[in-house]
């Protein structure tokens, strides 16, 4: 059987597959300095597991692609949703100066927390993508590597029904230092 897999650990963001690692990526999620997963908008992403949908990958990036026609296939390759692509290519510009986004994301679809968190506290609508600053509003951020990441997603596709990947987070998703950052 053919399985995908990320780990969250200690700053890297380890792709697996058939549980071989291919490859890492550094990787934080938060704010520096702040290791409560429980603070909105500030805290890293809860522990727990996530899927990860590869057909829904979004490039907000019309411009970049355009320029650098070596990634055209993302948005002309079957995970594109390419039918969407005009309504996104007018959107990208106010969702990139609304946060550090980068120029791929994709959502995180919670499957289990590691702890019980009551439900009126639970955070939500977590992505992993790329940007120019480290850390995040709680998303996994692989700043500067999100084309290498998002490619590699791709490239490792099956189109047979396996594509979905699981997503671990360890409860020390961050470097040792970024809670005194």
């Amino acid at each position: 059987m053919y399985r995908r897999e990320i780990i969250l650990n200690r700053g890297m963001l380890y792709f697996y597959i058939n549980s071989e690692l291919i490859k890492s990526f550094p990787a934080t999620t938060g704010l520096p300095g702040v290791t409560d997963p429980n603070i909105a908008n500030q805290g890293p992403i809860p522990p727990g597991w996530y899927i990860l949908k590869p057909n829904e990958i979004n490039d907000y990036d019309y411009e970049y692609t355009l320029k650098d026609t070596s990634s055209f296939y993302i948005k002309a390759g079957p995970l594109s949703r390419y039918g969407a692509y005009l309504y996104k290519e007018r959107s990208y510009r106010s969702l990139n100066q609304k946060g550090d986004w980068g120029h791929y994301n994709v959502e995180l679809h919670k499957l289990k927390l590691k702890y019980n968190v009551p439900a009126q506290q639970q955070r939500f609508g977590f992505f992993i993508h790329g940007g120019i600053r480290e850390g995040s509003a709680g998303c996994i951020d692989v700043d500067g590597n999100e084309r290498d990441f998002f490619q590699l997603i791709i490239k490792t596709n099956k189109y047979d029904g396996t594509d979905d990947i699981l997503v671990e987070v360890t409860d020390t998703p961050n470097r040792l230092g970024w809670e005194n950052m």
